[in-house]
């Protein structure tokens, strides 16, 4: 959390300490992608191909909620949020920087229960903020709080709408010391902290 919100207290993104993350403030929508490929095989003088499975990618799904800037706390959160997803979409780099060449960090998404996303690794692939015509847009002005001690101001809109894609992301080792199919089948590996999907 401190590597990735900064120090509590301070910083634009010192909100997020007391959500323990990034929480969308109304349910979003949920959509899950899941590719199976297989290679075809084509014998010759056959009525027929033969499918031959390859393998199954990680899943990717992609969540789409809306945000409100109605008040000092909603402003707050929506410029934290916001500056989250540029800050973990990007690597380290710089000469100033003694740990630049570190790619950007893993995430954990958790969701509906620990049967459906349990703390699920996760790696942000995309995402989209709308910043639409036809509605207020109402000023953030930073420093005004012990969470937020960047100086600055920012013009919000009052609804707006954040797009994250994600895909699920298990490192080789884990793969083969922790994965087993029949243990998946039933649920065990769901329940797990980390889980599987």
């Amino acid at each position: 959390k401190n590597y990735v919100y900064g120090p509590r207290g301070g910083g634009i993104m010192g909100i997020l300490w007391e959500t323990d993350g990034v929480i969308f403030p109304y349910t979003p929508s949920l959509n899950i992608s899941q590719a199976v490929t297989y290679n075809s095989y084509n014998p010759l003088h056959a009525n027929q191909d033969f499918q031959i499975y390859h393998g199954t990618p990680s899943f990717a799904f992609v969540v789409s909620g809306e945000f409100t800037v109605q008040n000092q706390r909603e402003r707050q959160y929506a410029i934290a949020v916001i500056q989250f997803l540029r800050s973990v979409s990007k690597m380290r780099f710089g000469e100033t920087d003694d740990m630049r060449g570190t790619p950007p960090p893993m995430l954990l998404f958790s969701a509906y229960g620990n049967l459906m996303f349990n703390d699920l690794p996760v790696i942000l692939t995309q995402y989209s903020i709308e910043f639409p015509q036809g509605i207020d847009y109402v000023r953030y002005k930073g420093g005004q709080s012990q969470n937020s001690l960047i100086d600055g101001e920012a013009w919000l809109p009052a609804k707006f709408n954040i797009t994250v894609n994600l895909t699920h992301q298990k490192s080789p080792e884990q793969h083969r010391k922790e994965f087993n199919w029949t243990d998946f089948r039933d649920g065990k590996l769901l329940q797990r902290g980390g889980g599987w999907w």
